[in-house]
């Protein structure tokens, strides 16, 4: 590699060309004032002034004593207001020369920004049991416990019998198993199964993800106490015995208050940033190129 070429690839040499750029940028947008100071762009009259505020200068002492656990000394509260002040020049700067122009990060932020503004949580009063009851209503199904079945199973495993055997020997232990004294037996009859034996308390939602359709069905309608099947799945066969069964339920209200609180602060928010948005678009004449009819409505 010649010496020229090495000196090309150095980040130094990219660094300062990229700093040369926007100098010139800063010159070409920026020109010179009556004063003969150059002035940048948009930066007129009291943009021209930095006022950090009493408020700001609490914020970056609470900022500070949140992360250090302690108060900034003096001399690290003068360099946090020289890095605020450094910030403040160097942001109206970028925005003179338009740097934010078609940068889809800084307008995504901006719109944030500007979203957080209109959802003046602060200003919500407190809502009501009975708003939150009429909440719970509409989300019933979002709360909802689901039903809850404890088993006991025995499996036949198609894939090591052959489907046609295991579901013979299905027949013929659920025979067995209807009969008397055959509680020993189930506890060591059929094959392994990687989830167990005996299930307390699991959702119907878990069965069928688990197990499959038909075992979950099987499970929902079986009588209680009493062995049922064979019932198929991808696994097998498999005799099934409800011990117990819970049926779907709502929490008590109480329990669900600061859920249902929150999804109701979230509501009013999303109306809230609804109003803003569209008195703001309500100022523009929006016109889409190319569209039918010229002007258009670009409220939500």
């Amino acid at each position: 590699m010649t010496p020229l070429m090495a000196l090309l690839r150095q980040p130094m040499l990219h660094f300062l060309a990229g700093g040369a750029l926007l100098f010139l940028a800063y010159g070409l947008l920026g020109g010179k004032d009556g004063t003969g100071e150059r002035s940048t762009g948009r930066l007129q009259g009291q943009e021209r002034r930095i006022v950090v505020t009493r408020g700001q200068v609490e914020s970056l002492t609470s900022g500070f004593a949140t992360r250090w656990r302690r108060p900034p000394r003096e001399e690290e509260l003068a360099e946090l207001v020289a890095e605020h002040v450094r910030e403040e020049a160097l942001v109206r700067e970028a925005l003179a020369l338009g740097l934010d122009q078609g940068d889809g990060v800084i307008r995504r932020q901006l719109r944030l920004k500007m979203e957080f503004l209109a959802q003046d949580v602060g200003s919500l009063d407190e809502p009501t049991d009975e708003e939150l009851r009429v909440l719970l209503v509409r989300l019933a199904d979002r709360y909802l416990l689901p039903a809850r079945v404890s088993f006991h199973q025995i499996f036949l495993d198609g894939g090591r019998r052959g489907e046609a055997a295991a579901r013979a020997e299905a027949d013929r232990l659920l025979e067995v198993l209807q009969g008397p004294g055959a509680g020993a037996l189930a506890e060591e009859a059929g094959d392994r199964f990687l989830l167990g034996y005996a299930f307390h308390e699991m959702p119907m939602p878990e069965i069928g993800r688990n197990f499959g359709g038909n075992v979950a069905a099987a499970l929902e309608a079986g009588a209680v106490d009493r062995w049922s099947g064979p019932v198929p799945s991808t696994y097998g066969w498999h005799l099934l015995r409800v011990d117990a069964r819970t049926e779907a339920r709502l929490p008590p209200f109480e329990e669900l208050r600061p859920a249902l609180r929150a999804e109701w602060v979230a509501q009013r928010r999303r109306e809230a940033l609804d109003v803003f948005v569209a008195g703001l678009v309500s100022r523009y004449a929006v016109t889409v190129e190319g569209a039918t009819g010229g002007t258009v409505s670009a409220g939500r």
